[in-house]
């Protein structure tokens, strides 16, 4: 009686090269499904500066709601087309960059920036009562988060007085000491330069929901509720600066 044939064995080439296509097809799915998740859902970056201090720290890694509203109170990840920052040559290995587009790493804010939200289109947002407080349409706001290393309390060290246009939004950092924020824009060589305060809403990226990284730092990023809960005016149709500070 003869005995069964063995089945063949595949070599060992075949064995490895079946074993990298399908280490190369995990990569592929995990690389659309990260990028997937970053454009619709949730994307990270990583925090340089001091201007959002304590409530985000220096190199601390956040995340981002790519679906959720933009509200009052809120701090939120935005695009610097009002070009706040000097430019910056882009040092990054290119290795680094594709890991940051597919989500592997955190993308860096070169070209962003992290503030809280003051002011939703229509708001009249002044500064400062005799206690030191914004108010926004008239209502006085109390901001715990506010950080200073002089131990100041007040929510700007000048007065302003805007009213934010339809489109646009005022934005503060919570280390108001540190911030170059809405406050520090005014003017431009031709004198007081309103299209730079306020950036447009279409450069926001989404609000922060946590600080991820380091586990030391982990912690939910809370709203304002109370800023939150201001009644909402009709959005003003032009940018109304009524007063700046004496530096124009």
């Amino acid at each position: 009686m003869s005995r069964p044939a063995r089945a063949q064995r595949p070599s060992v080439a075949r064995r490895i090269g079946g074993l990298v296509l399908n280490v190369v097809v995990i990569l592929v799915l995990a690389s659309v499904i990260s990028t997937l998740l970053r454009t619709f859902v949730v994307e990270q970056y990583h925090v340089p500066t001091q201007s959002m201090e304590l409530t985000i720290q220096p190199g601390d890694r956040i995340a981002v709601s790519r679906f959720s509203d933009i509200q009052r109170g809120s701090v939120v990840v935005f695009r610097d087309d009002l070009g706040w920052d000097a430019p910056q040559p882009d040092t990054r290995p290119l290795w680094r960059r594709a890991a940051e587009f597919v989500g592997f790493l955190p993308k860096s804010t070169t070209g962003y920036l992290v503030k809280r939200v003051i002011g939703l289109p229509g708001d009249h947002v002044t500064c400062c009562d005799a206690e030191g407080r914004l108010s926004v349409n008239g209502v006085a706001v109390v901001e715990p988060y506010l950080y200073s290393r002089q131990g100041s309390t007040a929510a700007s060290n000048f007065e302003f007085d805007v009213t934010v246009p339809a489109g646009h939004i005022f934005v503060l950092g919570d280390h108001r000491d540190e911030s170059a924020d809405s406050r520090f824009h005014w003017c431009s060589a031709d004198g007081v330069a309103p299209d730079l305060v306020f950036p447009s809403l279409d450069s926001v990226r989404g609000p922060v929901v946590a600080v991820v990284w380091p586990h030391a730092h982990w912690s939910k990023t809370a709203v304002n509720e109370q800023l939150a809960a201001i009644p909402t005016v009709d959005a003003a149709p032009d940018v109304g600066v009524v007063s700046v500070p004496e530096t124009c």
